[in-house]
């Protein structure tokens, strides 16, 4: 039986920590979903540039998330933590950057990113819906 707890609250307010806790203690595997939007912010600064600004521009839903299939932007579950990967390398750390949290609103905000999102969610933990 698949078993999950979603923690919901606004940006820099433990929810990530508190989760992690909360995982260790019940023994299960954490799933970070901002870290997979922050992963995924990475490569598009990384790969389609720091554009994003204007409409219409390079910053389409569609074109991250070609950019995050071809790299390919991943969580891999390494004991019981779900690690973000970019092109098979580990971004736990460089996923922390400024450079990425001004940006990462910025992409969660798309309809089809979050949609992406959801899908490797669900792909992560074993869920077919």
């Amino acid at each position: 039986m698949l078993r999950v707890i979603a923690i919901d609250g606004p940006a820099a307010s433990g929810k990530s920590s508190t989760a992690g806790l909360v995982a260790e203690q019940l023994g299960w595997a954490h799933l970070d979903s901002g870290a997979l939007y922050r992963a995924l912010t990475l490569a598009a600064l990384d790969n389609i540039g720091e554009g994003g600004r204007r409409k219409g521009d390079a910053w389409s839903g569609s074109r991250i998330v070609a950019v995050a299939e071809q790299l390919p932007v991943r969580l891999v579950l390494t004991g019981d933590v779900f690690r973000p990967e970019v092109a098979g390398v580990d971004v736990a750390q460089a996923i922390r950057s400024e450079r990425v949290t001004q940006r990462v609103s910025e992409i969660a905000a798309i309809p089809e990113v979050r949609h992406w999102v959801n899908v490797q969610q669900r792909e992560a933990v074993g869920v077919i819906a």
